[in-house]
C-alpha cells in the first residue's frame, strides 16, 4: 500500500483512523487551541481547501486541518 500527502503524514503516528474524517464525528486534538480548551471537537463541515469547521466544548468553532486530529474510536 502506498499513502501520499496529509495521510502519509498521519500514518506515520500510526493513526489509521484519521485517514477517513467524515461529518459529525468526535475527533482527538493532537494540540487544543489553548491550555483551557477541550482535546476533543466535533467536525462538522469539509471546506473546499480541505480543512474542517468544527466546534470545540467550552472554546467554540474552529477551522482545522486533517493532521490536527485523529478519529475517536
Amino acid at each position: 500500500m502506498v499513502v501520499k500527502g496529509a495521510a502519509a503524514e498521519v500514518w506515520g503516528r500510526g493513526a489509521w483512523s484519521c485517514l477517513v474524517p467524515e461529518p459529525q464525528t468526535w475527533v482527538k486534538l493532537w494540540q487544543p487551541p489553548n491550555a483551557y480548551a477541550h482535546d476533543e471537537a466535533l467536525l462538522e463541515c469539509r471546506h473546499e481547501d480541505g480543512r474542517w469547521a468544527a466546534w470545540i466544548p467550552d472554546f467554540g468553532p474552529i477551522d482545522l486541518n486533517p493532521e490536527e486530529f485523529c478519529r475517536l474510536h
